[in-house]
Formats: C-alpha cells, structure tokens, sequence
C-alpha cells in the first residue's frame, strides 16, 4: 500500500497493544475519511468518553490484506451498540464540520476485541499525529441533526444529493422556503471561498434574487418530482449546474 506522506503505515500486530488489546465489548466504525488519520493508535476525549482511532494497517504475507481505518469505543456493561453507534457518529460529525472533510461509515464491527474491517483498497490518507482541539458538541437535538446533515452532504457523491443535505441544515432552523431564502440573501455576501464568491456574483447578476433561485432551482427542484422545476438525474446540463460552488462554501 502506497503512501505517499512516507510515513510508515502498521500491521495490525504492532497496534494491537495496550487499552485496545484488552478484551471487552467494542463498536468499531471503518471509515473512508477526507481527515487525515494517525498511523498510530491515538486516544480522543470526546463527551467524557474515550474513543480510539485506529490507523489502516497493511498485512503482507501469503493471505496479505489491508484493513480500513477504524474508531472504536469500549462500550460499558450493559451499553447497547446503539449507543456506541451513535456516540460515534456524532464525533466524526463534529470533526468533519471543523475540517471541512467528508467521512463516511463504511461498514460496523465489534467483538471482544476492537478489530477493524479487512479489504481496504485506498491510498491510506495519514498523518504522524491527530490534533484537532477543537470539536463541537452541542447538546440540542437540532444541531446535533445539523452536524449530522452536514457530513452526509460531504460525503455523497451526487451533487443533487449534497444540495438537499446542506439544505436540510437550513431547514432545520428555517422552517419556511421564505425564510430560507431570506437567510441565504442575508447571508451570501460573507462567502469567502473565491469560485463560490464568483459563483455567487454570476447568480446575482444573471438572478438577482439569489435565495429564491437557490431554493428554487436547486433545493425544490431536488426534493420534488412532477414539478417545475424537477432535477433530472440523466440531465447533464442539471448536474453541471448542482456541482458549480454553491453560496454555502466558505460562509461564516
């Protein structure tokens, strides 16, 4: 497995030592992560828990295999996975809002012992040390379901999809179209993300109501089918529009 940091990726042998080669009752989410992950077992505090991420390993040999990077929780007695998989989740929703990266859950496991999942075929993205600070962890259930639009939004892999999911943020504390448009009229001009800021002043120029195009054309044109306008997933033209930097890039 190729790395191109030169950084030494482990087997799982060498990682295995320590709090995670104790045996208990674990939840191990395997990611494809955007956030570069550390290529040694590293411990985060997160909700007064400790979560575990556990770098992607590289097994040579006559059954040689690669495993996915992976995060893992001790779960305590009588702890549902459930719980685990929420906990989880919500940790990397806060950390893909501060790094602005996509990181999706590939696969759940669990055991006795923390094991992530075989059959990892990516250039592993790492890094010899994880210092991320700062994570969010709001305890209301609406934005907590925010950071969690969020990241399903980077993670998807059709622009029409991301626009619901980010539009889905907006929704959450905006209940009314009107309202949502009113927001992103208010709102555009702190865009800093320079193809967004050109996107933005095209709209404005070719649009002049930026909120109601927005919501419109990209939102109602997603959510809804039958209608004017409706989102045609076969429609390059549709797709090209959706990919182009939305005003959401970069605002503040």
């Amino acid at each position: 497995m190729a790395d191109p940091f030169h950084v030494k990726i482990p087997t799982i042998k060498e990682i295995f030592v320590g709090d995670i080669a104790r045996s208990g009752n674990w939840i191990v989410a395997c990611v494809k992560s955007g956030v570069a992950w550390p290529v040694r077992v590293t411990n985060v505090k997160f909700r007064n828990r400790v979560l575990y991420l556990i770098p992607p390993t590289v097994n040579p040999g006559e059954r040689a295999y690669n495993t996915f990077p992976s995060i893992a929780l001790a779960l305590n007695p009588g702890e549902r996975m459930e719980a685990g998989q929420v906990l989880i989740s919500q940790f990397l929703s806060s950390l893909a809002w501060v790094t602005s990266s996509p990181i999706r859950v590939v696969e759940w496991t669990g055991g006795n012992l923390p094991r992530p999942m075989g059959g990892f075929n990516d250039v592993p993205f790492v890094t010899r040390d994880f210092y991320h600070p700062y994570l969010p962890d709001p305890s209301d259930r609406d934005s907590r379901l925010a950071l969690a639009f969020y990241r399903e939004g980077l993670g998807l892999n059709h622009a029409a999809y991301q626009c619901l999911s980010f539009f889905k943020v907006l929704n959450l504390f905006l209940r009314t179209g009107t309202q949502q448009e009113a927001w992103i009229n208010a709102n555009f001009a702190h865009v800093t993300e320079q193809r967004a800021k050109q996107r933005a002043s095209f709209l404005v120029s070719t649009h002049g109501d930026v909120g109601r195009y927005l919501y419109g054309s990209n939102r109602c044109a997603v959510a809804h089918a039958g209608g004017s306008p409706t989102a045609d997933p076969e429609d390059p033209e549709d797709m090209r529009r959706l990919r182009r930097p939305t005003v959401g890039s970069g605002a503040s």
